[in-house]
């Protein structure tokens, strides 16, 4: 089973996401209440839960043949730029790499590869 969990931030309309978690940490999942069925892919509403940065989410991702963790940042009010590239399906995920400094967003976008690469269009 994984996780796909959704934040909200004190910034009104900004949010940001962790999916592909297979073990959140125990003040997460106490919050589920009910044990997901096999294909179920319900959305619920849970909380509230209070973290702040730097707080451990899970301690482990993925599952068999899905072994990533997928990690987004949204801003409904769409205020900071959002992709224009058609695959982007007009979510309102903006570049996590703009909430960094030069000096640390240059290095962190360097280190993306294989088949996954950084469309200017997306990020």
């Amino acid at each position: 089973m994984q996780y796909l969990l959704f934040f909200r931030s004190p910034c009104e309309g900004l949010s940001f996401r962790f999916d592909h978690i297979a073990v959140p940490i125990a003040d997460i999942e106490s919050l589920f209440t009910e044990e997901p069925k096999e294909g179920d892919s319900r959305t619920s509403e849970i909380g509230p839960l209070s973290m702040s940065e730097g707080d451990v989410v899970g301690t482990r991702i993925g599952a068999p043949g899905n072994v990533f963790v997928d990690f987004g940042v949204y801003d409904e009010f769409r205020r900071l730029p959002i992709p224009k590239h058609p695959n982007a399906g007009g979510l309102a995920a903006v570049c996590f790499y703009d909430f960094f400094n030069p000096e640390i967003a240059s290095p962190l976008r360097s280190r993306v590869g294989g088949i996954y690469t950084i469309d200017p269009d997306i990020c």
